[in-house]
């Protein structure tokens, strides 16, 4: 430790009061004695409270503390700090210093990982300097420019003295901007270096795209870069990228050929080595090319390996889809016949937002009608109460039966008179007995829907919503395609207006009366009826909006009668 200087000796302990809170000495700079920085500021020599407030004011918000971006500091200051900071070096050794203080960053990640991250900043620093490096080249004009200046001073007057002088100048200055500066080769060198390692600091932090991406720049700079394509190659391997990653290490091999394992016996040899035919010659360690090529063409096995497992799971996965999409064909082709057979009219399933996921809209389209053993289909159906925007959904009903008989299932009537077993019901009045059901027509020539006539579009329709609903997960439609369909359906909703009257069904009908009404389109096999209570507030604004366009659809006995 230096010592002080004879008048700035600390006085001994005699000298100094004994009690505790005495004052900190801060040397004769302020004060002799013991009266530290305290008493230098009671005889004036320190800023009182006014001048420090002064001062403050002529900051301003260019001060270093308080600017936010080099742009709004004062440019004196930040010359003065920049001179501070680089002392006199230029961009090759900032850049070098800052490679440097990366790679020493780096080390201590291998016994913290967290302390990876903090050599990325210096791997910045040392790409920005890089960068600035001027090119060997490109001093030869200036240089040339001071000779030919220097020869033609005074039209060739000064005598050889001053040209040598001259001479030497030059060659001092050509000499101190050289080193300041690099080839092509050495730059690109240098460039790729900062590059690879930085790609290796991502790498240890997960940052497999960051890392890729610095492996593509140093690449750029400098494509026989072994280790980049080493570490771009683990890049893509850690994302499970197999294909790219042996790609990444086919790249690399090309510039680090194989070489031979065995020294090569030169002329002259005074002790060559001695082996038998028993015995394999003798080999020098492996270098650093075989070191690298080694880890590539390990890497690489191992990337074709899992390459195989992973395209036999996408075999076996498109190989399910189809196995899973041949199942749901099989049965919308025994839907389609049933309708067909019954001379029943079907159009496109109706899409809403709560189609994703699951909803009416989904179970809608879903459900499919089915044989019984006697010949006759089992439907589904769906009870819209718009009252409280909500639904049930019925599974299989008997399409020779009443509906009245499916009602009572749905809302049975209660013997005590509260009625209502549904928890939506609030009013707790919704009975079979006390409801009126409707559904939507198409009046011929009307604002008619498109009526699929073929099984063919009727597959490729219901698939299409399969695919937006998001049956089987992406089976038929991807996520991309899915949004663009929503989009086209939002705009163009072929049930939003799709009837110009509605049906009054009376409970004694059958499903199947509903189904064969001539007018009736029934969206994707699955018809819809929509339930009221009768008198209800929400009746008499249904009846209001649809005056003039109702009919009522009677069982064949009552028509009889």
């Amino acid at each position: 430790m230096t010592s002080l200087p004879a008048s700035s000796t600390m006085p001994s302990s005699s000298s100094v009061p004994e009690c505790d809170d005495s004052p900190f000495l801060v040397g004769s700079k302020i004060t002799p004695g013991y009266g530290g920085i305290n008493q230098a500021l009671t005889e004036g020599k320190g800023w009182s409270d006014e001048d420090v407030l002064a001062y403050a004011k002529t900051i301003g918000d260019n001060h270093p503390m308080f600017a936010e971006t080099v742009e709004e500091m004062d440019p004196a200051m930040v010359e003065a700090m920049q001179a501070i900071k680089f002392d006199g070096k230029d961009f090759k050794q900032l850049a070098i210093q800052a490679k440097n203080h990366g790679n020493d960053l780096f080390k201590w990640g291998k016994k913290n990982p967290a302390q990876y991250s903090n050599c990325i900043p210096s791997y910045n620093e040392a790409e920005t300097y890089a960068l600035s490096i001027p090119l060997m080249g490109s001093q030869k004009t200036v240089q040339e420019t001071k000779k030919k200046g220097g020869q033609e001073s005074e039209n060739g007057k000064g005598g050889k003295e001053e040209e040598g002088e001259e001479r030497a100048v030059v060659e001092e200055e050509e000499e101190e901007d050289e080193s300041k500066c690099l080839s092509k080769e050495d730059k690109a060198l240098l460039v790729s270096q900062i590059y690879a390692n930085r790609a290796m600091a991502h790498m240890m932090l997960k940052n497999y795209r960051s890392c890729k991406q610095d492996c593509d720049r140093a690449l750029f700079h400098l494509p026989s870069n072994v280790k980049a394509h080493y570490r771009k190659a683990r890049a893509y391997h850690a994302l499970g990228h197999y294909a790219e990653a042996i790609n990444a290490c086919t790249a690399g091999l090309v510039h680090c050929p194989p070489s031979s394992s065995s020294r090569p016996l030169k002329c002259g040899d005074k002790n060559p080595p001695i082996f038998t035919s028993s015995s394999s010659p003798p080999s020098l360690p492996p270098s650093a090319e075989d070191e690298s090529r080694a880890l590539l063409l390990a890497l690489r096995e191992k990337s074709v390996r899992l390459l195989k497992v992973q395209l036999q799971k996408e075999t076996d996965r498109i190989a399910a889809r189809e196995g899973r999409k041949v199942g749901r064909r099989k049965g919308l082709k025994e839907a389609w016949a049933i309708s067909r057979e019954r001379e029943i009219k079907l159009g496109e399933p109706y899409w809403n937002e709560g189609g994703r996921g699951g909803g009416e809209a989904r179970r809608q389209v879903e459900a499919l009608p089915r044989w019984t053993e006697g010949g006759r289909a089992l439907w589904p159906l769906l009870l819209l109460y718009p009252e409280y925007l909500t639904s049930d959904f019925v599974e299989a009903v008997d399409e020779e039966e009443m509906l009245a008989l499916t009602l009572a299932e749905v809302l049975p009537e209660d013997e005590e008179g509260e009625g209502g077993a549904a928890p939506w019901d609030k009013r707790r009045d919704y009975r079979c007995s006390q409801v009126e059901m409707y559904f939507q027509a198409m009046r011929e020539g009307g604002k008619e829907v498109e009526v699929l006539g073929t099984e063919e579009e009727y597959l490729r329709s219901v698939e299409r919503f399969y695919g937006l609903c998001g049956v089987g997960g992406d089976d038929y439609m991807g996520e991309e395609a899915r949004e663009k369909r929503e989009e086209e359906l939002e705009q163009k909703n072929v049930w939003k207006d799709r009837g110009e009257y509605w049906v009054n069904v009376h409970v004694a009908c059958s499903l199947m009366d509903v189904l064969k009404h001539p007018d009736c389109v029934v969206p994707a096999t699955c018809p819809t009826l929509h339930v009221f209570v009768r008198g209800s507030q929400a009746h008499q604004a249904f009846l209001r909006d649809t005056e003039g366009r109702i009919r009522d659809l009677l069982p064949k006995e009552l028509i009889a009668m």
